[in-house]
């Protein structure tokens, strides 16, 4: 009889506890802590990515005619990273998600760097992201290869 009670007690605390974290993720929030964004924490790479983006709004600096690796090798040349380039090619390019774009990494920070067709005012679009683990690419990578595959 004990054994009941105990085990109905389990029941009823896992059920309450099921409700409470229910009703805490419609307000986004939650008892479990979220993971850290290693993004967010690396000033380095955020001032990075600042730099690069300099760059690819300066027309006089990156051309908007570039494309591929063309695009890595202006912003290799480019003043503002004249003698601290940190970016080598990536292995895998991503040519067939991001047709014409430039895939670089600097250790676990990788960018991307396309061409933007779709906006006049800009001429390249920037995507960045710092790999976890052992993966090789970002997130938005595999999102958009799952969605080509579908």
């Amino acid at each position: 009889m004990v054994y009941l009670y105990a085990g109905l007690g389990v029941a009823m605390l896992a059920g309450i506890m099921a409700i409470f974290e229910m009703g805490l993720s419609l307000t986004g929030r939650s008892l479990l802590p979220s993971p850290t964004d290693s993004y967010l924490v690396s000033r380095d790479i955020k001032e990075r990515d600042q730099r690069l983006l300099r760059v690819l709004a300066d027309r006089e600096a990156l051309p908007s005619t570039l494309s591929g690796l063309e695009i890595c090798q202006a912003l290799e040349l480019s003043d503002e990273f004249k003698d601290d380039w940190p970016f080598s090619p990536a292995q895998e390019a991503s040519e067939r998600l991001f047709p014409g774009s430039c895939v670089m990494n600097a250790g676990s920070h990788r960018v991307l760097v396309r061409p933007d067709a779709l906006n006049s005012d800009r001429s390249y679009q920037l995507y960045s992201c710092v790999l976890q683990g052992s993966d090789q690419l970002c997130l938005f990578e595999k999102e958009n290869r799952n969605e080509g595959n579908s």
